[in-house]
């Protein structure tokens, strides 16, 4: 018995084959990520949560393009003081799948620009600021079936804060499920 479901299980996923990113398909799903930095010369700690569903369109095989909406919070802390921040953004995104490591197996690369806004509160007080930023992403994808995909990436985020100076640079992980249809 325990032979039998082995083998059944091996023919599914060979009969699943490699997954759907031909011209004309499309691609629905997203990512979290989890990030955390530390300032070199100060005690500073940001430490960052990320929720990007996304919807594209495989232009040509291989590469798709589209929008990723992007929600996310995160806690900043120097010394004693703590600020909580919520943001939202879209973002225009463009995915490549190259390099098939298996017939199950492709690695992506992931760019995106966003636009958005961010709404901080510490010791009672609230601002609200624009900004945008890139993000670069990498990664492999585990087809599951022909149609579904589990994704791991490593990403950095460059982001600019309207009227504050200087970038936010984070480096980071991210685990993403995609629907190819």
């Amino acid at each position: 018995m325990k032979k039998m479901l082995i083998l059944g299980a091996a023919c599914f996923l060979s009969a699943a084959g490699f997954a759907q990113t031909e011209t004309g398909k499309i691609l629905v799903g997203g990512n979290a990520s989890f990030a955390s930095s530390k300032h070199s010369e100060s005690d500073l700690k940001i430490t960052t949560l990320n929720f990007n569903p996304d919807a594209g369109y495989f232009f040509i095989d291989n590469l798709a393009g589209g929008l990723r909406l992007q929600l996310g919070t995160a806690t900043t802390k120097v010394g004693d003081f703590k600020e909580k921040s919520n943001a939202v953004a879209v973002a225009p995104f463009v995915r490549y799948y190259f390099v098939p490591l298996s017939e199950k197996i492709k690695l992506f690369g992931d760019a995106s620009y966003s636009f958005g806004s961010q709404k901080e509160e510490a010791e009672g007080e609230e601002d609200k600021t624009k900004y945008s930023g890139f993000t670069i992403s990498a990664g492999p994808a585990f087809f599951l079936t022909e149609n579904t995909a589990l994704e791991l990436n490593v990403f950095y985020n460059s982001t600019k804060i309207k009227d504050v100076d200087g970038r936010n640079n984070i480096f980071g992980v991210g685990l993403g499920f995609q629907i190819h249809l």
